[in-house]
C-alpha cells in the first residue's frame, strides 16, 4: 500500500526517511471539531505508578505496578495488569492513557523480529518509531492532515503542533540484551528512549517522584542487591507512591524476569496487604532515641538563644 510519503523528503516528526514509515488510516470526516488543547486535555494525566529494578547479581529484573487503569479521563482501580510482552526477551509497563499506550505497543511488536534477539539500542529505536507513528496518527485525525500535508510541514510548524499535544503516556521497557544482561529503558513525554541500565532502576507515572525518592533512600543500584531485596525495595516504593492521589491504592502486581525463563508473576493480595501494613507501621514509628536526640538539640539551641543579648528594636516602620 502506498503511504503517500516522498522517498527523498525527510519526515520531520520521525526524523527518518523512507516510504511506508507513516502509513495511517485516513482522518475522520467530522463537521465539528474540538480544538486541540481541549481535546488533549481530556486525555488526562499520566496516572499510576510503574517501577523496575535490575540485579546484575542475579541477572534479573523486577517489575512492580499498581492496577489502576486510565482511558481518556476515565479511571478505575484494580482493573488491569499493565504488563505487555513485545518480544520473547522484552516487555513493557506503561503509565497514562491505556488506549494509546496499548496501540503504541501493538505498533512496536511487528517491528521486532520474534526469531532474533535484539539489543537495547534496537528496541529503543523501535519504541521511538512506534510512539512517533502514533503521535502522527493522532495529529492527522485532529487536524485532518493528509500524509502529504504532514510531510510538507516545516520543522518549525511541526514542533509547534507537537508542543500543543500533551502526550499522555510513559513507558518502562525491560528485557535482555544479546549478552543476556538485563536492560531497562525509559521513554518519557518526548518519546525518546533513555537507557537506565547504569542507574539500575526507574519509575514512571504520577507517583514516580515519590517512588524514586524512596529507592534513593535505600541506596538502590544494580550491584548491591539480589532479586528478593529489589522486590522489597520496589514494593516499599510503590506503597509510598500511593500518597499521590492519581496512584492506585489497593491491589499491586509484581513480576520477576530472567533470561529465557518464564516470567514469575506475583499477585497474592493477602501477602501484599500484609507487607503493605508492615511498611506503613514502620513509617509511623521513629528510630530508637531519634526523638530524644532532636529534643536535646532543640533544648541546647534554646538555652544558647536565651544567653544572647536581646535584639535592638528600632522605631516602628511607617
Amino acid at each position: 500500500m502506498d503511504s503517500g510519503l516522498v522517498s527523498n523528503k525527510p519526515t520531520y516528526l520521525h526524523g527518518q526517511d523512507g516510504t511506508g514509515y507513516a502509513a495511517f488510516m485516513p482522518p475522520p470526516n467530522r463537521a465539528e471539531r474540538v480544538s486541540a488543547p481541549d481535546r488533549w486535555r481530556r486525555l488526562g494525566p499520566k496516572v499510576t505508578i510503574c517501577l523496575g529494578a535490575i540485579s546484575h547479581f542475579d541477572r534479573s529484573i523486577v517489575l512492580v505496578s499498581d492496577r489502576m487503569l486510565t482511558v481518556g479521563n476515565r479511571t478505575a482501580d484494580n482493573s488491569t495488569i499493565k504488563w505487555y510482552a513485545i518480544h520473547g526477551d522484552w516487555c513493557a509497563e506503561f503509565a497514562g492513557d491505556a488506549g494509546i499506550a496499548s496501540t503504541v505497543l501493538q505498533r512496536a511488536i511487528p517491528l521486532l523480529d520474534a526469531k532474533q534477539p535484539h539489543t537495547a539500542v534496537a528496541v529503543g529505536e523501535v519504541m521511538e518509531r512506534a510512539i512517533a507513528d502514533e503521535r502522527a496518527s493522532l495529529m492527522r485525525a485532529e487536524y485532518s492532515f493528509s500524509t502529504d500535508q504532514l510531510n510538507n510541514l516545516s520543522p518549525k510548524e511541526m514542533r509547534r503542533l507537537v508542543r500543543r499535544i500533551k502526550w499522555p503516556c510513559e513507558f518502562l521497557v525491560a528485557g535482555f540484551d544479546l549478552d543476556a544482561y538485563p536492560q531497562l529503558l525509559w521513554l518519557g513525554s518526548d518519546g525518546k528512549a533513555r537507557n537506565c541500565g547504569s542507574f539500575g532502576y526507574w519509575c514512571v507515572g504520577s507517583g514516580a517522584e515519590i517512588a524514586l525518592a524512596s529507592l534513593a533512600r535505600r541506596g538502590q543500584n544494580t550491584q548491591r542487591f539480589d532479586t528478593v531485596t529489589n522486590m522489597y525495595h520496589l514494593l516499599e516504593a510503590r506503597f509510598a507512591a500511593a500518597a499521590d492521589p492519581h496512584v492506585g491504592r489497593d491491589e499491586t502486581f509484581a513480576m520477576v524476569l530472567r533470561w529465557r525463563s518464564f516470567p514469575t508473576p506475583i499477585l497474592l493480595y493477602a501477602d501484599l496487604q500484609q507487607l503493605k501494613a508492615m511498611c506503613a507501621a514502620q513509617n509511623q514509628t521513629y528510630p530508637t532515641g531519634a526523638l530524644d536526640l532532636v529534643r536535646a538539640m532543640f533544648e541546647r539551641a534554646s538555652t544558647h538563644a536565651q544567653q544572647l543579648p536581646p535584639p535592638v528594636v528600632g522605631p516602628p516602620v511607617q
